[in-house]
């Protein structure tokens, strides 16, 4: 059985999804053409050729649908994130498919996350 991988960044929220999938994240953003914006302190430290200057007035994470890749920040739409999202569900029903025991941690975490869906 594997770790459960809790990679928290030093600005917030978890990326373990974002490191992981660097492939399809940025396969998405090239598919829908996607630009990078700046948010606030994160876009001063990041030179990119992005217009948008976004400052949600947040500390600890960006709670609105978003994909980090090469140290840029994407903002996604309802309708692309639904699309993404769709590749996540995808992707844990295959991995699930295929799994016929888990681990403490892995169990609490995938019965915690299941109590928060539809």
């Amino acid at each position: 059985m594997s770790k459960v991988i809790d990679w928290h960044s030093p600005i917030g929220g978890n990326w373990a999804y974002m490191v992981k999938n660097q492939d399809a994240i940025e396969r998405f953003i090239q598919g829908n053409k996607l630009e990078p914006v700046e948010i606030g302190p994160i876009g001063a430290k990041v030179l990119s050729p992005a217009k948008a200057l976004i400052d949600l007035g947040i500390r600890g994470g960006i709670r609105v649908p978003h994909l980090h890749f090469k140290e840029r920040i994407y903002m996604l739409n309802r309708d692309q994130w639904a699309k993404f999202s769709a590749k996540i569900i995808e992707d844990c029903r295959a991995k699930l498919a295929n799994v016929k025991e888990v681990g403490f941690e892995e169990g609490i975490l995938l019965g915690s996350v299941a109590q928060t869906l539809g």
